[in-house]
């Protein structure tokens, strides 16, 4: 595990939701917010699990949004990414 500032749900909702922008794909469920929720949920204060960690909970997460973008991104690498986004903005916080 590796220290970083804890970062608030709605910060971690304005990462998903840039995310998904930036990877030009679309969504029609509430998919953010239950990553969001993953991601809040495996924060222990100042601490974020590491993706091996992180990563079945985050495959649990019933969607539509890989099957709508599915020529546009591949689930493991959206959310290792994602991962890595995350993580950073929690080092800068």
């Amino acid at each position: 595990m590796e220290t970083q500032a804890a970062l608030e749900h709605s910060e971690i909702l304005d990462g998903t939701l840039f995310h998904i922008q930036i990877n030009r794909c679309q969504y029609i469920d509430n998919f953010p917010e239950k990553v969001a929720n993953v991601f809040k949920d495996n924060m222990n204060g100042h601490l974020v699990n590491d993706f091996d960690e992180i990563r079945d909970d985050l495959s649990e997460i019933e969607t539509n949004f890989f099957k709508i973008n599915k020529t546009r991104i591949n689930k493991e690498e959206f959310y290792r990414t994602l991962y890595e986004r995350i993580t950073k903005r929690a080092r800068r916080a």
